[in-house]
């Protein structure tokens, strides 16, 4: 039985060595576990001094043992905590667009196609589908949808006072008097 303690024993600090491989401390808890249950067995088959005696040096050579893994790991392994990112140059470009910002048609919406605000792309959809927006147009940005910014053109005041009469015109039903 005192060979079934040892081999327990050296079962948990083989599997805390190898917690410099495996992560999230699955190992370590393992090997803890082994080494727990061959304290208990050693209780258990001799005497309580002798018990006594096993626990106190299971417990230092397993915690040197985990101190030992863990810095070596970190020096084998080169383990380091992740780079923080640089900040942006400009904070516009790690923002989304808002509704009502302006861009610029980069591939034609007909009705989906690209847009290209403050430097970055991003697919965008008509809100008039009708109508093909060729490259080149200024959109306003009217909301987003799963995948899509929806835009809508922005029309000049020449072409709303052009397009106005000829919606009337057409509203009445015949021609004017």
């Amino acid at each position: 039985m005192i060979l079934i303690v040892f081999l327990l024993f050296f079962l948990g600090c083989i599997a805390i060595m190898l917690e410099a491989l495996l992560p999230a401390a699955i190992s370590a808890t393992l090997g803890l576990v082994l080494i727990g249950l061959s304290c208990y067995l050693a209780f258990r088959e001799t005497s309580v001094l002798t018990g006594m005696l096993y626990t106190f040096m299971a417990l230092i050579v397993s915690l040197l043992l985990t101190r030992t893994t863990v810095r070596s790991g970190i020096k084998w392994f080169n383990l380091k905590p992740p780079k923080k990112m640089d900040p942006p140059i400009n904070s516009k470009q790690s923002e989304r667009p808002r509704l009502g910002d302006l861009a610029t048609v980069v591939q034609p919406l007909r009705p989906t196609g690209t847009v290209e605000w403050h430097g970055r792309r991003f697919a965008a959809r008509s809100l008039r589908p009708e109508r093909e927006l060729p490259a080149g147009r200024n959109v306003r940005i009217q909301g987003q949808d799963s995948i899509f910014l929806l835009v809508e053109e922005i029309v000049e005041n020449a072409e709303v006072a052009a397009q106005a009469p000829a919606e009337d015109g057409s509203n009445s039903g015949g021609p004017e008097t």
